[in-house]
């Protein structure tokens, strides 16, 4: 419970409408099952009241913590302070198409984003597995986009973060010149910016940035294949990655494609059983003569590894996927829970540690749903295992979803966002000058540790 004088400060920034405590405290969160709090979730309308929100926090010695997905991490409920959530920082200050960049506040969503762009003709690459319906957290925590295979991280050239004691931090070349003067070939560059992503926010809030857009060509195809098997997926998605013939690609198997095409487990089993081993689901773009082009090469290699065109039917299903962003959310309809194992590999290893996952799944009749997206021409795969389960048997989920990580982790699989339980399993591995490196920048940005504690590891 704050004081009445906190509250009006409060409300003289943000207004009355701006601050929920109590049970609404936490209802950002699809899991907080209308727990009560003693935090005060405060909604800044831009970047200025979040700075003002921190300078008030800091004044009163509060801890502020943020809203960064849909989960509530542990132990959130039993905190004291401020919740700072994005949600009404939903403003669209710009969209360049001629440089082709869009400059957003970091409530904007992708559905909110999306008809604006589609006024300019430009798009956005779209996450395969987002926890945020936020764009800008979405790309700030680096999530795996769809669109991966031919782009790189980070699809956010530069962004604004509020610090513990209420000033701002700006990346790239903002931090030398005005915006607008070089954030279309920002890439955060050799500097301390990158500490901020996937940081659970422990350096500082992200607020507003300045995102890459994509023009839409003249023509687009959808094309998706089905394969015997996972090692034929794998080399036909690895040679169409490297010949630069796709915008994006995504492979998956049976349990995973139909689960993310429908939306009750009866329609989800049915298209399952329809569904070949492997389903690997591409998208070309471009002028119409080139189009041809690719799409009878890409048509010769599927034929050539193993790969057969799918049904019209299911292929309309399938394509209709990509024009939308996959949440994480989403998913747990099919059985009820669903605990979500994602790292990075090379082709080689794929199969493998896919194997490994399935393995251990069976083992405890945990129903596992896969993906694979190649990044950036082949040159890893972003793997995702999604095990699915009936509530009851969460205990015996976390015990397989433990050990599958652990057997990751010592076969060198890369982990890039680890947060809770996850973080402590891949940073007690790391070599204790990194975790040192964190804890110095930590203490240069928030001397007082007062801005999400403890939320990336205990004791930072």
């Amino acid at each position: 419970m704050i004081s009445k004088t906190l509250s009006d400060d409060l409300k003289d920034i943000v207004g009355a409408d701006g601050i929920h405590s109590g049970s609404s405290a936490l209802k950002p969160y699809l899991d907080a099952g209308g727990k009560s709090s003693g935090l005060v979730r405060v909604l800044p309308r831009d970047s200025q009241d979040a700075m003002d929100i921190m300078h008030l926090a800091q004044r009163e010695r509060l801890d502020v913590f943020s809203v960064r997905t849909r989960y509530m991490p542990e132990g959130l409920e039993d905190k004291q302070g401020l919740l700072l959530d994005p949600a009404r920082m939903d403003y669209i200050k710009n969209i360049d198409s001629r440089n082709m960049m869009a400059y957003i506040g970091a409530g904007v969503t992708f559905e909110q984003l999306k008809p604006r762009l589609d006024e300019v003709g430009m798009r956005i690459l779209t996450p395969a597995s987002a926890e945020s319906p936020y764009v800008m957290r979405s790309y700030m925590d680096r999530d795996i986009l769809v669109g991966e295979v031919c782009y790189r991280h980070n699809n956010l050239s530069i962004f604004h973060a509020a610090l513990a004691d209420g000033d701002m931090w700006v990346a790239g070349s903002q931090q030398m010149g005005g915006e607008g003067n070089a954030d279309f070939r920002e890439d955060q560059g050799t500097q301390l910016s990158p500490f901020f992503g996937a940081s659970e926010d422990i350096f500082g809030i992200p607020v507003y940035g300045v995102i890459y857009l994509y023009p839409k060509r003249e023509m687009r195809q959808v094309l998706a294949f089905g394969f015997p098997d996972l090692e034929g997926a794998l080399d036909f998605s690895y040679k169409v990655s490297r010949e630069d013939h796709c915008y994006e690609l995504v492979g998956g198997d049976p349990l995973f494609w139909s689960i993310l095409s429908n939306e009750n487990p009866s329609s989800a089993e049915a298209m399952a059983g329809e569904l070949p081993p492997w389903t690997v689901l591409l998208s070309i773009e471009h002028k119409p003569e080139l189009v041809e082009v690719q799409t009878d090469l890409v048509k010769e290699d599927a034929k050539g590894m193993g790969g057969k065109d799918l049904p019209a039917d299911i292929n309309e299903t399938l394509a209709s996927q990509l024009e939308r962003p996959w949440y994480l959310w989403e998913r747990p309809y099919y059985r009820g829970s669903l605990r979500k194992i994602f790292y990075y590999a090379f082709k080689q290893k794929v199969a493998e540690l896919f194997s490994l996952v399935e393995g251990k799944a069976k083992e405890t009749d945990l129903e596992a749903a896969q993906c694979f997206v190649p990044v950036y021409f082949g040159g890893s795969f972003y793997c995702e295992s999604d095990l699915h389960f009936p509530p009851d048997k969460e205990e015996q989920a976390g015990k397989t979803w433990r050990d599958v990580y652990n057997s990751l982790l010592l076969d060198e699989a890369l982990v890039d966002r680890p947060t809770g339980e996850l973080a402590k399993m891949v940073f007690g591995r790391a070599d204790s000058s990194y975790i040192e490196m964190i804890r110095r920048f930590k203490r240069i940005v928030d001397p007082e540790g007062r801005v999400n504690p403890g939320q990336l590891l205990e004791g930072i």
